[in-house]
């Protein structure tokens, strides 16, 4: 930060301070000397206006300072969510986003108009530039687009849970190009913001975070349906992962002479926190073959 403070101070007092005067020595006595200001010296011309070093440095400038201001608008409509619990995460996550490319875009025009640039000729050079988009940028300018679709929908959030493909994780940030996930093995994978708008994606916690998680098994054929069924929601009711307020189910979905297929369905809450795991089906398991070991339930 300290080299990019002195380079905004050094540019700042360019442009408030009268340049100093280079001489041009010459060997010739009667030659007219000349006076030549370097920050003042054109360099080219875009949009009618004549760029000089002045111009550059007051323009980048401008942009580093937007850039800087921006950054911190964002960081700090971020931290409203830790001290405003009422607010939406994705709301505020919305806003932080569009309002840091609103001000990055004012910047960019403000910068122009700085140096004097004709925005009736960048218009035609931007028409000329489209068809280059076309062919070229398409993936980019789609990508951005996307991105924006993204955040004023809100139907893909941070901390999302979501799947595309076999791509399956938690949403961590949704940026101009791609949208960064999180997988159950802890990789973080980058997705282009067009594959989330353009292909079937599923939110596993868009309205409700809470999961059915389906437990099949097999007991013996002699079995007695009732105990089965009885020790079974108990057995999940003791789990704490087991949502309270949903009674656990147990269907019986095929039999013949040698066996009982059965499949408890219980409500879990540990999308609240996070993404599943193996750990939470493993629960399930190992407790209820404690309990039918106890019980002498026989699992085929």
């Amino acid at each position: 930060m300290k080299p990019l403070f002195l380079f905004i101070v050094f540019t700042f007092c360019s442009i408030s301070l009268e340049s100093a005067p280079i001489k041009k020595l010459s060997n010739q006595s009667n030659q007219i000397e000349k006076e030549i200001t370097i920050l003042d010296k054109d360099l080219f011309e875009m949009g009618g206006a004549s760029i000089t070093l002045r111009a550059l440095l007051k323009f980048f400038s401008i942009l580093i300072l937007t850039y800087l201001a921006a950054l911190f608008v964002r960081r700090l409509i971020q931290r409203v969510n830790h001290l405003h619990t009422h607010v939406s995460d994705a709301s505020l996550y919305t806003l932080s986003r569009l309002t840091f490319y609103f001000l990055i875009m004012i910047g960019i025009t403000f910068a122009s108009a700085s140096i004097g640039v004709n925005f009736t000729t960048i218009a035609v050079i931007a028409g000329a530039l489209s068809v280059g988009i076309g062919f070229g940028l398409q993936s980019i300018v789609n990508n951005f687009v996307s991105g924006i679709i993204l955040l004023l929908e809100k139907n893909i959030r941070p901390k999302d849970i979501i799947q595309i493909d076999t791509l399956l994780g938690q949403v961590i940030e949704i940026n101009i190009r791609t949208t960064l996930i999180k997988t159950l093995d802890n990789l973080e994978v980058l997705v282009p913001n067009s594959h989330l708008v353009e292909k079937n994606c599923i939110n596993w916690t868009l309205s409700d975070k809470t999961r059915k998680l389906k437990i099949p098994f097999k007991v013996e054929r002699s079995s007695d349906h009732d105990e089965v069924k009885k020790l079974c929601i108990e057995i999940a009711q003791s789990i704490p992962l087991t949502l309270s307020s949903a009674i656990p189910e147990l269907w019986l979905k095929e039999f013949n002479e040698k066996c009982l297929s059965y499949e408890l369905i219980v409500t879990i809450n540990t999308y609240i926190e996070g993404l599943p795991t193996g750990e939470t089906l493993s629960k399930y398991l190992i407790a209820l073959d404690t309990a039918f070991k106890e019980k002498g339930i026989a699992v085929l």
